[in-house]
């Protein structure tokens, strides 16, 4: 099994009354930084201080959504920003990227690995600061959920946060999600918890 077989078209857009999410890349540069730069606390907590965030420029942001794109288009991993419904303004990002490689390289027990197959997926993802306490993180769970268990070819899909982001956590919570497992790593450090849907 493979994580996104390659004969399949990916999904290209989501879209709900509050918001948008679609591809990105370079063409989002300028929006995306945006929003991104507008977030530092979120930045921080999301990448566990390893995204850049003083002194970060657009011209980064352009380089690192070009590598986006290129493995979007190659279904290596998947990359969208949420949009306005208007497109106007950058809400925040959702990424979709393979829990095997992932496990594997923080060398993961077998307990958890046995877990899951190649065709499970991540999903992570960042609601900008002003609207943190908002009800957008949750609706962005449920929609993503949703999404990805209609019309992307995964047999499972986990949610994937650190402690810290305690308004990703209270969302997916809210939306009936629950610990699956934790990962532990200390060079360098990791520490997610990934969630999936509580059994009814």
């Amino acid at each position: 099994m493979v994580f996104f077989p390659a004969e399949r078209a990916i999904p290209e857009v989501l879209r709900r009354p509050t918001f948008l999410l679609r591809q990105l890349g370079v063409a989002e540069a300028a929006i995306d930084y945006e929003a991104y730069t507008a977030s530092p606390d979120v930045i921080r907590i999301h990448s566990g201080g390893r995204w850049p965030v003083d002194g970060f420029t657009l011209a980064q942001e352009e380089y690192e959504l070009a590598l986006h794109e290129a493995r979007h288009r190659a279904k290596r991993d998947f990359a969208f920003i949420l949009l306005t419904p208007d497109k106007a303004s950058g809400l925040g990002c959702v990424y979709i990227l393979p829990l095997v490689p992932f496990l594997r390289h923080v060398a993961a027990p077998d307990a958890i690995l046995n877990q899951v197959t190649d065709a499970t997926a991540i999903i992570t993802f960042w609601v900008r600061q002003d609207r943190q306490e908002t009800d957008l993180p949750q609706q962005v769970v449920a929609a993503v959920h949703d999404w990805i268990a209609a019309e992307w070819p995964f047999d499972d899909h986990l949610f994937r946060v650190n402690p810290e982001e305690h308004t990703s956590i209270r969302a997916l919570e809210q939306c009936g999600f629950q610990v699956r497992f934790e990962v532990r790593m200390n060079e360098p450090p990791y520490h997610y918890l990934f969630f999936g849907k509580a059994a009814r």
